[in-house]
């Protein structure tokens, strides 16, 4: 299973003012400058209570079995004679003729996307601190809402199928019914 976790780090603090009027747009910075941010704005005392809060989402791709499949693997057969009478004989032919096909089942697979949005995980300056990998500080957070609340993850066929029948059927074009001289 392929997992891609992405983040967004927001500031949810009633100190969001000092940061931006009501003019001026948010302040995009890196989670360095966030943490630093985060540091300055707790040491002052006039500044109210605030919480950092992460913002994670998750999708991830998986195969799932599809309908089931099957490929034909073209059977022929030969078939050839001879004739003779007294002096005189026509040559050995031979044709080929199709037979009985051989049928396999096969696995048909679907690429699925499930996706988990907007969890938000508060916590506090100094825990926003310790982030390194924004990654690995969502995934936990994640599985253990999706295991509180499977309704979360919302599902959806991307449209990719992988077919193991297309390996045989490949042979079958190959195979035609012709007649063939053998002498």
């Amino acid at each position: 299973m392929k997992i891609i976790l992405g983040s967004a780090l927001l500031l949810m603090t009633t100190a969001l003012p000092l940061l931006a009027s009501d003019t001026e747009e948010h302040q995009a910075l890196t989670l360095l400058q966030l943490q630093a941010k985060c540091t300055d704005l707790a040491s002052n005392p006039q500044i109210q209570p605030f919480k950092p809060s992460v913002t994670c989402s998750m999708t991830s791709f998986k195969w799932v079995p599809a309908q089931a499949g099957s490929f034909t693997l073209k059977s022929q057969k030969i078939i050839g004679a001879s004739i003779q009478m007294k002096s005189f004989y026509v040559p050995q032919e031979s044709q080929t003729l199709d037979d009985k096909d051989f049928i396999q089942p096969c696995g048909v697979f679907q690429k699925i996307s499930e996706n988990v949005s907007n969890v938000d995980v508060e916590l506090s300056c100094e825990e926003l601190g310790a982030i390194t990998d924004l990654a690995a500080f969502c995934e936990p957070h994640l599985l253990r809402r999706v295991g509180e609340d499977p309704a979360l993850v919302s599902s959806r066929e991307t449209g990719e199928v992988y077919t193991l029948c297309g390996q045989g059927a490949a042979l079958a074009p190959a195979l035609t019914t012709a007649r063939t001289p053998v002498r």
